[in-house]
Parts: C-alpha cells; sequence; structure tokens
C-alpha cells in the first residue's frame, strides 16, 4: 500500500479505490479555452497542403 498526501493532492491506493470514488473536474479545470482562427488557418491549410500533395505524387506517378 503507497499513501501520499500534500495540501492539494492526496493518493491512496487500495484494491477497489477507482469504482469506489467518482471522478468530477469542475468547469474550470475542464474548460481549454476558445480556439483561435489562427488555429483554424494552420489546420485547414495543412489537410489541403496533405490533399495537394497526395494528388501530385499520384499524378506523377500514374504518367510515368
Amino acid at each position: 500500500m503507497c499513501e501520499f498526501e500534500s495540501a492539494e493532492t492526496t493518493i491512496v491506493n487500495h484494491a477497489g479505490a477507482a469504482s469506489d470514488v467518482p471522478i468530477e473536474i469542475s468547469s474550470d479545470h475542464a474548460r481549454q479555452g476558445e480556439m483561435a482562427v489562427n488555429t483554424l488557418h494552420v489546420l485547414s491549410f495543412g489537410l489541403a497542403g496533405a490533399i495537394l500533395g497526395n494528388v501530385i505524387v499520384l499524378l506523377f506517378i500514374s504518367w510515368s
């Protein structure tokens, strides 16, 4: 058995501990924030670039 206690965290390992205590996360800790417009641009240009790159490779292989 291992027990560790601090001001913020309490960890107790024993049989059945995971099924006895439900996991609850407050909305402040679960929230990751808003997705920035820059992130959407990077994802869309990356996806378009990957598709275009695969099409170019496919055309190059089929015409060779």
